[in-house]
């Protein structure tokens, strides 16, 4: 009789020192990698954020450099109105491009 109330005593023990562990050790473990892990995911977001800000801002301050160049060449000075609009154009198109490239 003894021996019966023995193992079902220390079957009870285990059974509460599997629970505290996993309540105390496991459970907590596991919410931290969760937690860490969406803060790299966040930091990692933040990153490409900040490289597409910065590209787009390169990339706009880029195209009106080229089209200034452009029209200070003697060749485009003397362009008729249509084509100066076609190179309008291109300018709105290059700029929605670097949107396109650098998504904000």
């Amino acid at each position: 009789m003894k021996l019966h109330q023995l193992i079902l005593t220390f079957s009870f023990l285990i059974i509460a020192l599997s629970i505290a562990y996993y309540l105390v050790i496991f459970l907590p473990q596991k919410e931290q990698s969760k937690i860490d892990q969406e803060k790299l995911e966040l930091e990692a977001k933040e990153k490409i954020l900040l490289q597409n800000k910065v590209g787009l801002e390169n990339c706009l301050n880029d195209v009106p450099e080229r089209f200034m160049k452009a029209f200070e060449d003697s060749k485009t000075r003397t362009l008729s109105l249509e084509a100066q609009k076609i190179l309008i154009d291109e300018f709105n198109k290059q700029k929605e491009n670097c949107f396109k490239k650098y998504p904000q």
